[in-house]
């Protein structure tokens, strides 16, 4: 019974895909369905900004999503795998920068990329 069991959860988890490029294009089409359209013009100004500058072929903030997914096994960006994840203890139940190891982990990614945001559209980015 117990490998019966096995086999169906085998079976039936089989398709899933967890983050890869579409699923990542899914969530951010959510949400740019959710903000505001002063939000949604700013998004689609940086996202015609940055899709010659990183030689992406994205024309929308849904497309382009994947983009970090598609490029981080490449030499130029091999630094930003480990800006994909977190590991804490399971025990943990809380998750503070701390967490992340010297070469970076998500959330101090997500403050750089905070700031490169707000350098931009300030028109300070470096």
């Amino acid at each position: 019974m117990s490998r019966l069991a096995f086999l169906l959860v085998l079976m039936v988890s089989w398709p899933v895909h967890a983050f890869n490029y579409s699923t990542h294009a899914k969530i951010c089409d959510l949400a740019y369905q959710q903000v505001s359209d002063p939000v949604r013009f700013s998004i689609d100004a940086l996202v015609a900004k940055a899709t010659p500058r990183y030689g992406a072929k994205a024309k929308t903030f849904p497309q382009l999503c994947g983009w970090p997914d598609t490029v981080r096994k490449q030499a130029k960006y091999k630094h930003t795998g480990t800006w994909h994840y977190v590991n804490v203890a399971r025990s943990a139940t809380a998750v503070s920068a701390e967490a992340c190891p010297s070469d970076g982990c998500v959330l101090s990614a997500i403050r750089v990329m905070f700031q490169r945001l707000h350098d931009s559209l300030l028109g300070t980015e470096k």
